[in-house]
């Protein structure tokens, strides 16, 4: 497989999905998608968020995506170059969406902790070993 373009990018929605139609009446939805990478450096906790664009084609679940919502997009990785009214150049680099699946969020119980500090930190005792 060297030849072959597959892309996975999970995160949450940055904005509300946006449906147009191409000028032939082909629908796509278009939306923008963070990940946010957690790495510890020394005693101190860094982060970098990455985005992506994200664009579906005849995809009906894309087009009811919130701002916030949680996915995992499947699809492969595009080129785009156009030049302005002002003669400018930009360059972009899509995912074009293949699969797009929820990443649902998980119900809390109502005896899980809020927050780690509220966590049982104390140590085991013999009582609790099941050996």
């Amino acid at each position: 497989m060297p030849n072959e373009n597959i892309l996975i990018f999970a995160g949450h929605l940055g904005r509300d999905a946006e449906t147009s139609s191409t000028p032939g009446g082909t629908q796509y939805t278009r939306f923008s998608l963070c990940s946010t990478k957690k790495w510890k450096q020394g005693d101190e906790w860094k982060e970098k968020q990455i985005w992506a664009n994200v664009t579906a084609w005849k995809n009906d679940y894309a087009a009811n995506l919130k701002k916030g919502d949680g996915v995992v997009v499947i699809g492969e990785l595009d080129y785009n170059v156009w030049t302005d009214k002002q003669n400018v150049k930009h360059y972009d680099n899509p995912i074009l969406a293949k699969s797009i699946l929820p990443i649902k969020k998980a119900e809390k119980k109502s005896n899980e902790p809020e927050s780690r500090d509220e966590l049982d930190r104390s140590e085991p005792t013999d009582q609790d070993l099941p050996f």
